[in-house]
């Protein structure tokens, strides 16, 4: 059985570029959003046989997922980084979900950004399937979390909102109280400047009314003009906060680890799966997300585009990088109960440098300059 699953997710890979190929000129068109709901209609047509994928292979092969995110770059060369740990490497697709995005309708400053990502994503998971060579997979994995035992976690997402604030009982009874800035501040929980991150590059040196100034500015072609700031608090915040919630019931529903680029995705999903620490897999998968974590940010991605992935992912097998990783963290006295990430840091960059110095010494040529990429 496993042979035939692996074969028709191989095949389906090969059916998902060609489709995506066909759509694009309309994804660049003013119909790209019906161009989005062909891609749900692939993706849902061949539901059983992914499920069984996941459920049956999947679950059981030290599986990571790069989720929360736009899309890999493969042009920044961010397979790379993906591919050092595990077995089996996905990328939870992120078109699958953008038709939900759109279909809430916004003004058009947001909707030609979104679909500029449309069209980025499009094009990056074609290089994924004609340049990983089966290495990552695109799957739809948040797709198949909309059950009514995930919307019930949703629900968590709101009271987790929720908790930040004294003296508010819901998200209506927020918008109710809540209108400026200096009201959010007024209802907030003491050390709330300490626990919310609002973009990738957020000061946390300087004020929390400066941070989210800050972020508004960044991230203004979300908000309509008028929007007050307590919605923009509230969009800027509860957004990640239920994404952590999906991240986290489509990983443990599935077995595998979340490979989380975004830091502000990252620490919202550490903060949010900190409250289910009584599941018995959550250990593992907080550890191992803060492990691929910072792998990502400190990986020389540079040191290793120099070879072509197949040879880094032979390179990866023979020097068993994850059990160097592992074992180096046990010696360091971390494990998946006593960890952090300054505690984490020296291990995955000693285990990087080991990795750096195994592939110049590998007989394999490395890859000649690309000058089209």
């Amino acid at each position: 059985m496993y042979n035939t699953l692996e074969n028709f997710i191989s095949d389906l890979q090969m059916r998902y570029r060609d489709l995506l190929t066909i759509l694009i000129p309309n994804l660049r068109a003013q119909n790209s959003y019906s161009a989005l709901d062909e891609i749900n209609i692939f993706w849902y047509s061949n539901m059983d046989a992914i499920k069984m994928y996941l459920r049956y292979f999947v679950a059981h092969s030290d599986s990571f997922i790069f989720t929360a995110a736009t899309f890999l770059d493969i042009s920044d060369d961010e397979q790379y980084p993906f591919v050092l740990l595990g077995n089996v490497h996905l990328v939870d697709d992120p078109l699958s979900r953008y038709s939900e995005v759109a279909a809430k309708g916004f003004d058009k400053k947001f909707s030609d950004k979104l679909k500029e990502q449309i069209i980025l994503s499009a094009e990056d998971n074609i290089r994924i399937i004609n340049e990983c060579k089966g290495k990552i997979l695109i799957l739809p994995l948040r797709l198949l979390g909309e059950t009514d035992e995930t919307q019930l976690l949703f629900s968590a997402g709101e009271k987790a909102f929720v908790s930040l604030f004294n003296n508010i009982k819901d998200i209506k009874d927020y918008f109710l109280k809540c209108n400026t800035i200096n009201d959010i501040l007024r209802f907030a929980r003491d050390g709330i400047e300490n626990i919310i991150i609002f973009t990738e590059n957020d000061n946390q040196s300087v004020s929390f009314l400066q941070r989210f100034e800050s972020a508004v500015k960044e991230s203004s072609y979300m908000f309509d003009q008028n929007s007050s700031d307590a919605h923009k608090f509230f969009f800027l915040v509860y957004g990640y906060i239920q994404q952590s919630f999906g991240v986290l019931m489509s990983c443990i529903e599935y077995n595998c680890i979340p490979y989380l680029r975004n830091m502000v995705s990252f620490c919202y999903f550490m903060l949010v799966s900190e409250s289910f620490d009584d599941l018995e897999v959550l250990p593992a998968i907080r550890y191992k997300c803060c492990i691929s974590h910072l792998i990502y940010r400190l990986c020389n991605k540079e040191a290793l585009a120099r070879y072509s992935l197949e040879t880094v992912t032979h390179v990866v097998s023979e020097v068993n990088f994850q059990t160097l990783i592992f074992s180096s963290l046990v010696t360091a006295g971390v494990s998946e109960k006593n960890f952090s990430p300054n505690k984490i840091a020296p291990s995955v960059e000693q285990c990087l440098q080991t990795l750096y110095n195994a592939l110049e010494m590998n007989d394999d040529s490395p890859n000649p300059p690309q000058l089209f990429s």
